[in-house]
């Protein structure tokens, strides 16, 4: 989403003195209120809705709403515009991942090579049973070991569950 787009629907939808009385706690009366940046007796503040902009004549401090949640979080200019619109929750700047969202797809995907992990062990288990398969057939077949058939498949298919085992466990 073009960013000058979603500063400008942030500007349109959001009312200054709202904004400003959600972060602050302090109610504005006729347009004005003490100023949240600096320590005063008599309010000095005073926020424009029709211009969106607000005013300290106390310390000089005005801006729009971005440069007020810059200011009163300490925020950069991106951050300002993701938290207003968390806020208010327009999902408008929901185009890049959050850190939770970042731990979640983190953990998915070490789960998913986990899994992957063991589908390998598996095939690799697989594939010693099938090769002792073929091993024991291609001896019973021309019938050179005819006598101890059973026996040397038995020996085959533990020496290949022994190896997997050993593998498994990291030895």
């Amino acid at each position: 989403m073009n960013p000058n787009y979603i500063k400008e629907e942030i500007r349109q939808r959001v009312r200054m003195s709202d904004l400003v009385e959600r972060l602050t706690g302090a109610k504005l009366i006729k347009g004005k209120m003490l100023c949240p940046f600096h320590l005063e007796k008599t309010p000095s503040f005073f926020v424009n809705d029709k211009k969106g902009v607000f005013y300290c004549q106390g310390c000089g401090t005005g801006g729009d709403i971005f440069k007020f949640v810059q200011l009163y979080k300490g925020t950069s200019f991106s951050g300002a515009v993701g938290f207003i619109d968390s806020l208010y929750g327009f999902g408008l700047s929901n185009t890049s991942p959050t850190y939770g969202q970042y731990v979640q797809a983190k953990m998915i995907a070490d789960k998913r090579i986990e899994e992957e992990k063991k589908e390998a062990r598996k095939r690799k288990e697989y594939d010693h049973i099938a090769q002792d398969y073929r091993i024991c057939v291609r001896a019973l077949l021309p019938g050179i070991l005819e006598p101890f058939s059973e026996l040397w498949c038995y020996y085959i298919n533990q020496k290949a569950y022994l190896d997997y085992l050993i593998e498994e466990g990291g030895y």
